[in-house]
């Protein structure tokens, strides 16, 4: 077996790929679980995306972009089988158009997006005369042939650069590169809020449509002119893995993480705490009866730090005080923050009486109960 160096593409493998010797070797891939690999909402299940704000797998979910979400729909899941990913992959994302939209109302727009934070972009120095240029670079699989389109945005959605790429063979994985030049103009946030999103359009009303120019620009689009619209044809796929957005004037190989690492970058914008099969009940977060016979103030310690203080969610989670489980019927915030989220608990009285002063726990107790804390982008 044998290994050479060159000045391009740094250390390559007999099997043709390569792994950069400077720059960033530890973070190369803005994009997080571009693997795939990371659902902790669904845990593999398919779900119905009939909406914006819906995840299929972490880090990515359904947006509207500049337009409005119409009646189209699709079934999405996190797959491992069904079809064979790509050589390095082991997981995929795949939606299926269920009901239709035909795109005559023409601000309708479908897409799929990751938002990247600021945080991880601070070396690209957009809005700056020394912009670099970045790539992206994924695998697609499509039972339809044609011309697709996707964008760019910052986020104050004043500078966006569209993008086009082909499927020429039905039913296959193709693997696409874009080259995007680095943005000299435009609001560029160096922080914990977006920098820019990266966005797949599933079906653009005319009104968002235009022509790749190879530039940024100030126009709207988030579709191309002339594009494959997946929500206009009946149970259609789409398939994405292999998802890599990097500094670079092109794409490298696809930079694989730890499962802990890409689990714990997730977390910073997500994670939920579910009740895992076991015997007996499993606590999820501790405090106190706060007063009330019928509320407790609550501290969870969160995994990772957050991007910013979460908003914190539930499901078929009780409360218990030692003596008396109650059922939670309201969480609001109280001092959440970015290390620790505090919250106040109501419940109803299912078991009795709360004791004032007792040290309480959120227990959880069957399949599907959850606690989840959300600081998405």
């Amino acid at each position: 077996m044998s290994l050479y160096v060159d000045g391009v593409n740094g250390l390559t493998f007999p099997d043709g790929s390569a792994q950069p010797t400077s720059g960033y070797t530890g973070f190369r891939n803005r994009i997080i679980n571009g693997a795939m690999v990371i659902d902790q909402r669904n845990a593999g299940a398919a779900i119905t995306l009939n909406t914006i704000q819906q995840y299929p797998v972490d880090r990515f979910n359904t947006r509207s972009g500049n337009g409005t979400w119409g009646s189209g729909t699709f079934t999405s899941q996190q797959n491992k089988g069904g079809v064979t990913p790509p050589l390095g992959q082991s997981y995929y994302m795949g939606l299926t158009t269920g009901t239709t939209d035909s795109l005559s109302t023409t601000t309708n727009n479908y897409e799929m997006v990751q938002w990247i934070e600021g945080y991880n972009c601070y070396d690209l120095a957009f809005g700056t005369a020394n912009a670099r240029s970045i790539t992206l670079s994924f695998w697609v699989y499509c039972s339809l042939t044609g011309t697709f389109g996707g964008s760019l945005e910052n986020n104050a959605g004043t500078r966006y650069y569209l993008f086009s790429y082909t499927i020429s063979a039905a039913n296959a994985w193709t693997y696409i590169t874009v080259n995007v030049p680095g943005d000299i103009t435009g609001s560029w946030p160096v922080s914990n809020a977006g920098f820019v999103s990266v966005r797949w359009s599933l079906g653009t009303g005319s009104s968002f449509l235009g022509t790749v120019t190879g530039a940024w620009t100030g126009t709207a689009n988030a579709g191309v002119t002339g594009q494959v619209q997946l929500v206009s044809n009946s149970s259609a796929n789409w398939y994405i893995t292999g998802v890599q957005l990097e500094k670079a004037g092109t794409a490298t190989a696809f930079e694989f993480r730890p499962y802990g690492t890409e689990l714990a970058l997730c977390q910073r914008y997500y994670y939920r705490n579910t009740y895992v099969a076991a015997s007996g009940s499993q606590t999820m977060a501790v405090g106190a009866v706060n007063g009330a016979t019928s509320a407790a103030q609550i501290t969870a310690v969160n995994p990772v730090t957050m991007r910013a203080a979460p908003t914190v969610g539930y499901s078929g989670v009780s409360v218990y005080d030692g003596s008396v489980i109650n059922g939670v019927t309201s969480i609001s915030a109280q001092s959440s923050g970015t290390v620790a989220a505090s919250f106040n608990v109501g419940t109803n009285s299912a078991g009795g009486s709360l004791t004032t002063g007792r040290a309480a726990m959120i227990i959880a107790s069957s399949s599907g109960n959850y606690l989840d804390f959300t600081a998405e982008l």
